[in-house]
């Protein structure tokens, strides 16, 4: 007999996963859930994910900013808080040696200018 659990767990071997067993395709969509404690884990598990296996970051950099800025002006400020957190110490470091569109910057810029007010 096999368990549905098991069947999860085969499906996502070898894939990069947070602390939780979630990946990339999991915790994205999660960061745009309607509850707000859904939506600072899941970019709890995005920090996690990312720094854990940086080329996560480095293969979907577009797609994860992308979704990300979403919550740019989210209105519960533990959620702007989790993105600033995950900004500050995994994305920008990441990119600070690679050449990134100027528009980007200015995503990135008004980012932090909005989680810091």
């Amino acid at each position: 007999m096999i368990l549905a659990e098991q069947n999860v767990a085969a499906e996502k071997s070898g894939l990069a996963t947070s602390k939780k067993g979630l990946t990339l395709k999991d915790l994205l969509p999660q960061t745009s859930h309607c509850n707000a404690k859904l939506r600072k884990d899941a970019l709890h598990g995005l920090k996690d994910l990312l720094k854990n296996h940086p080329a996560e970051l480095q293969s979907h950099k577009y797609a994860i900013i992308q979704k990300l800025r979403e919550r740019i002006m989210d209105d519960d400020s533990l959620v702007r808080d989790a993105l600033y957190q995950l900004f500050e110490s995994v994305i920008l470091p990441a990119c600070k040696n690679v050449l990134i569109s100027s528009s980007l910057w200015i995503k990135l810029a008004s980012l932090l200018v909005n989680c810091c007010v």
